[in-house]
């Protein structure tokens, strides 16, 4: 793995603790830990704005029909998703 690729995972993480008012360190999520189940991609309206705050941090344009569970379900797959439009 590249450390582009775990710098991105880290920001990733950071940005899920911060946003989900998460009671635990961002290290202690691991990347194929299931976001879903922390609350990520559950409400509409959070799940939106948590994509917004990924456009703003990455400077990537997101076309919200492109993120499905998907894409939110890991760390992995978020970091994957986000250098595919770099």
């Amino acid at each position: 793995m590249t450390e582009r690729k775990e710098v991105l995972r880290e920001q990733i993480r950071r940005l899920v603790v911060g946003k989900f008012n998460l009671d635990i360190e961002p290290q202690d999520i691991s990347a194929e830990q299931s976001l879903i189940e922390l609350g990520v991609g559950v409400d509409s309206v959070s799940t939106l704005e948590f994509i917004m705050e990924l456009e703003e941090e990455f400077g990537v344009s997101i076309d919200e029909s492109e993120v499905d569970l998907g894409v939110l379900e890991t760390v992995e797959n978020l970091s994957e998703f986000i250098l595919s439009l770099k």
